[in-house]
């Protein structure tokens, strides 16, 4: 079996593995996703197949690159993902859409972690327009 997330990226160049699947790749889950998480800038229109097998989300092109980083995936291949605190920006948007024990447990996981960026989330989060959720939710936790 090959790296499908690798291959994936391969065929859309401009996918960037997101919320659920950036969680996994982070360890602030457990869960491996059943469906591939990506963020798409909003011009962009995927195929039938890749709206069966990946649950897009679509961002302004001005905030498409925000915490894009390459990390390896699961074996070894280089993949475009979010880093942690634009998961995390990524759920608080997305809550509603987001189970709420995967919700809760990663603001616990990323409160607990000491390479957290309290500054990078709170910039992020000024971009995002979601300063004083994210505050919430950190001073409850911090």
């Amino acid at each position: 079996m090959g790296d499908e997330y690798f291959a994936l990226q391969q065929r859309a160049a401009k996918i960037i593995y997101s919320h659920e699947t950036a969680l996994f790749f982070h360890r602030l889950t457990d869960r491996t996703p059943i469906r591939y998480s990506i963020t798409v800038p909003s011009s962009y229109k995927p195929s039938a197949m890749r709206k069966r097998s990946c649950r897009i989300f679509y961002i302004r092109q001005n905030l498409v690159d925000t915490g894009k980083i390459v990390m390896p995936s699961g074996m070894g291949h280089s993949i475009l993902t979010y880093d942690l605190e634009r998961t995390v920006c990524d759920i608080v948007r997305s809550r509603n859409k987001i189970e709420e024990q995967i919700f809760a447990d990663t603001l616990k996981r990323y409160a607990a972690r000491k390479d957290k960026d309290l500054n990078r989330l709170s910039s992020y989060a000024n971009n995002f327009g979601i300063s004083s959720l994210v505050h919430q939710y950190m001073e409850v936790l911090l």
